[in-house]
């Protein structure tokens, strides 16, 4: 998970949702994965919901842009993910 949560504040929530099998990552203070990707909501200081599959040679596989609040593909996205695990052995 990326975010502009600090890492401070993503290890907190991780620790009070008792979550451990998850990297969290912060783009913050300077927003860079967002600016390089165009995913940073200017103004706003926050990222698209977006769900990305990346392979080994960082290569996007899968990408699912979500509008407002809505909720990611998680069906297409474990199917991407599938097929770049299957595809790499």
């Amino acid at each position: 998970t990326i975010s502009t949560n600090t890492a401070q504040g993503q290890d907190s929530f991780a620790k009070k949702a008792h979550i451990s099998n998850l990297i969290f990552l912060s783009d913050n203070p300077n927003f860079d994965f967002g600016k390089n990707t165009g995913l940073l909501i200017e103004g706003m200081g926050m990222l698209r919901r977006t769900v990305l599959v990346v392979d080994e040679e960082n290569i996007i596989r899968y990408v699912d842009f979500v509008p407002g609040g809505g909720l990611p593909d998680i069906k297409g996205a474990l199917n991407a993910a599938k097929l770049v695990l299957l595809e790499s052995s």
